[in-house]
């Protein structure tokens, strides 16, 4: 399996993987109830897992050649310049250091909202929070398809 312990289990059992199945969660919820209760809770793990799958940071394999990164690097590493992660990092980071604070991640859209999303779901009805023009859930949906990636990756191996 893998050498960081992405599927230990125990007492102290949170892992990345434990982590990525509770975000995937919190965007289940999400989508399901819009609220800033639950756009904190997502953003919160989507951005603190990029850490738990790769705890030393960017600046341990700056150096090292792309052709040489394990796995974990390399997601950390395409993370770090992926606009959906940067924008929930940003959502993430708002909610927490500027309370009060109008920001780019301070809309929401309310009204009636009747149809499906491009994959075939339901759209609810009600509020739905955006940046720019694009929906926050269609931006946690990618970084979970992301994570999903690497994990169904280091599972096989």
């Amino acid at each position: 399996m893998n050498s960081n312990s992405d599927f230990k289990d125990g007492l102290y059992s949170t892992t990345s993987f434990s982590l990525f199945e509770d975000a995937k969660q919190d965007v289940s919820k999400f989508e399901i109830e819009p609220s800033p209760y639950n756009i904190f809770n997502a953003a919160t793990r989507l951005n603190h897992l990029r850490e738990w799958i790769y705890p030393d940071g960017h600046e341990s394999y700056n150096s090292i050649d792309d052709s040489l990164m394990t796995s974990q690097q390399k997601l950390h590493n395409n993370l770090h310049t992926n606009e959906c992660y940067l924008a929930m990092r940003s959502i993430c980071n708002s909610s927490k250091h500027f309370y009060g604070k109008e920001t780019d991640e301070d809309r929401s859209v309310s009204g009636f909202m009747i149809g499906t999303s491009p994959i075939g779901g339901s759209v609810p009805i009600g509020k739905q929070y955006k940046i720019g023009d694009t929906l926050v859930l269609d931006k946690f949906k990618s970084l979970v398809k992301i994570y999903q990636s690497y994990f169904d990756a280091i599972q096989k191996s």
